[in-house]
């Protein structure tokens, strides 16, 4: 691996590699369990869609956060809460004309940093439903971290 050069490259080639056996490994299961056809190349396909998917997200997360949102002229921005401070942001997702939705609620540090998050796909009647729903499990993630300085947003 010492050939490959700079760090960087050596971690993609296996990450990479890591997705391709990963995505080896679920049509392996797909066709024992399941009797699903292997096509070969599309599991290759789907890995090195997935490798780069995460690199990119690899590097959405080493940077601070940028404008979120722009539409009809206003900005809207990550806002940072006091020093010391964490924040979860929480949101809802709904389908229209569906009662399900995913929650999500993602905690940051003071800078902006990702520091942890969670995601789950909810009953919901309404999006009002759903973002209460993501508070609550803004609630749960904070109390399961033992966090107390937290603002939900």
């Amino acid at each position: 691996m010492d050939s490959f050069g700079n760090l960087h490259l050596r971690q993609e080639i296996v990450g990479q590699l890591l997705w391709l056996c990963w995505h080896i490994w679920k049509a392996r299961n797909e066709f024992i369990f399941n009797h699903v056809q292997v096509d070969p190349m599309a599991i290759i396909f789907k890995a090195a869609r997935d490798a780069t998917e995460f690199m990119q997200a690899q590097a959405l997360l080493a940077s601070p956060p940028r404008v979120l949102r722009q539409s009809s002229g206003i900005t809207q921005a990550w806002v940072a809460p006091a020093r010391g401070t964490l924040r979860v942001n929480c949101d809802v997702a709904l389908h229209p004309g569906s009662k399900v939705g995913a929650v999500a609620a993602l905690l940051r540090n003071d800078q902006g940093f990702l520091l942890d998050g969670v995601a789950t796909t909810v009953q919901c009647a309404s999006v009002l439903q759903g973002e209460v729903l993501a508070i609550r499990l803004a609630c749960v993630m904070c109390d399961t971290l033992q966090l107390s300085c937290v603002e939900v947003a």
